[in-house]
């Protein structure tokens, strides 16, 4: 099995809420007890905006662990960042999920009309300008992306989502010259959906 020996901490799961809507109230009590984040903190994370799973795929985020063993044969793609990070791409069979297993929250330019266009905004992070757009249609997905890091040997989470797979935005703190023309060339035709 390729997603063996992995840690996601409490601490991770807790991030991992910004990809959720809502979640099991006795799950997230625990959670809250083991890594001292109050119910407002995990509300805000879920109410940020961004892909969300459904709940008809992971109720929470170590649900959605204990489900990677059985998608593993959907694993279709692995990107390297770096020595030390992997993206595993899953495409779940939309005949499993018809609805999808849940949101994108990125969109390419193209898939804009003019009129959604038009309402773009933008701030600067790290000096690249990122497009948001309001979407009323919902953009429902079948992708999931399980991002891996490895540290002192030990292989864990830093984080999961469904839909498109996008690179970090470009850090030079942390990226090369190379991987930041990479990552501002895909992030120039893609835009968050909020």
């Amino acid at each position: 099995m390729l997603l063996k020996n992995i840690d996601f901490s409490k601490e991770t799961q807790f991030h991992t809420l910004l990809h959720f809507r809502k979640t099991d109230l006795a799950w997230l009590e625990q959670l809250l007890a083991e890594t001292n984040h109050t119910p407002e903190e995990a509300y805000e994370m879920m109410q940020k905006p961004g892909s969300k799973f459904f709940p008809s795929f992971a109720e929470h985020p170590e649900h959605l662990w204990e489900r990677i063993p059985a998608l593993q044969n959907h694993l279709t793609e692995v990107k390297r960042h770096g020595d030390q990070k992997r993206a595993f791409i899953f495409h779940i069979p939309e005949n499993s999920y018809p609805e999808g297993i849940g949101t994108d929250g990125i969109i390419n330019l193209s898939g804009l009309s003019v009129e959604e266009r038009k309402k773009m905004t933008s701030t600067l992070r790290n000096g690249l300008e990122i497009f948001y757009v309001k979407l009323i249609r919902p953009l429902p997905t079948w992708q999931l992306n399980l991002m891996v890091g490895t540290s002192g040997g030990h292989r864990k989470i830093i984080t999961t989502f469904p839909g498109t797979y996008a690179p970090p935005l470009p850090d030079p703190r942390w990226h090369t010259p190379e991987q930041i023309t990479e990552y501002a060339r895909f992030w120039n035709q893609h835009v968050f959906v909020g």
